[in-house]
């Protein structure tokens, strides 16, 4: 099957949407697709590969079958998921090789492992693990594809809860900050307490290493303190009338759009990736 695999090898975007009405409109292709998507990436461990993906098939497999999957899942979640679990492998391998092939270089491809595993809407411990590796990578595009996902998850468990919360732990402020934008986004979707959040954030901001300035080793400047950031989304958070977006607790958007953070003399447009704690 996967010597048929150069039909898939394509990454313009109209051409993914064409091959995948195409899929869907015959089960027998459908079912062909997944036997051969799961072959494509079978081989994945926890253990990162190395060397060149674009030159070897043989260690890397082709991305484009994940990036269609994620096409699919997107557009008919129900029928790729039957086809799933009607496949010589089922569902539960399929999600572990997907998380591990999102361990490996290809920043298109684990964006994509990240959007088939979201719309499952249960955030699991691989698919938190996948998320925050996501958040705290150099990859904006990443970054972005990991807080769109957040957004399609409606249920967990509490170990899952409480293992997230013990990323707050680190005196790292900028995973602080990214902790806290997912557990945010966890409430706006009801999959925890707001009150929950809010009194997270309440800790947070209370942490004395929140008092911390961010300084931009790029541009070697001072920029706001975390704990007044917090102080505007525990704000927002509060305010049931509003309905924030994803990028409405962006960083950036709070400098540019917030009084208040004007007048803690916030520098506008920085890299938050690029921030180190000081004192």
């Amino acid at each position: 099957m996967i010597s048929n695999t150069n039909f898939y090898d394509n990454n313009n975007r109209h051409h993914e949407e064409l091959l995948v009405d195409l899929i869907l409109k015959y089960t027998w292709l459908l079912s062909k697709f997944v036997e051969d998507l799961y072959e494509s990436i079978k081989h994945f461990t926890k253990n990162v590969e190395h060397g060149y993906e674009t030159v070897s098939y043989i260690h890397f497999g082709h991305s484009e079958y994940i990036e269609i999957a994620a096409v699919l899942m997107n557009k008919s979640p129900a029928a790729f998921r039957v086809a799933i679990k009607e496949s010589s492998f089922g569902e539960v391998k399929l999600k572990n090789q997907l998380y591990y092939a999102s361990k490996q270089h290809d920043y298109k491809r684990r964006c994509s492992c990240l959007k088939v595993l979201s719309k499952y809407g249960e955030l699991t411990q691989n698919l938190l693990d996948m998320i925050i590796d996501a958040i705290l990578s150099n990859n904006n595009e990443l970054k972005s594809c990991a807080f769109e996902c957040i957004t399609n998850i409606h249920e967990t468990n509490r170990d899952i809860i409480e293992y997230l919360l013990t990323y707050l732990k680190t005196n790292n402020l900028d995973k602080k900050y990214l902790i806290i934008k997912i557990l945010v986004n966890l409430a706006r979707n009801n999959v925890m307490s707001i009150n929950e959040v809010q009194d997270v954030i309440v800790e947070t901001i209370n942490d004395p290493k929140s008092k911390h300035k961010f300084w931009d080793a790029t541009t070697n400047e001072y920029y706001s303190r975390l704990d007044h950031i917090l102080y505007i989304i525990l704000i927002q958070l509060s305010d049931a009338s509003v309905e924030q977006s994803l990028e409405q607790y962006d960083y950036k958007y709070l400098m540019n759009e917030t009084p208040l953070l004007k007048d803690f003399n916030v520098v506008k447009n920085f890299d938050l990736n690029s921030v180190i704690l000081i004192d």
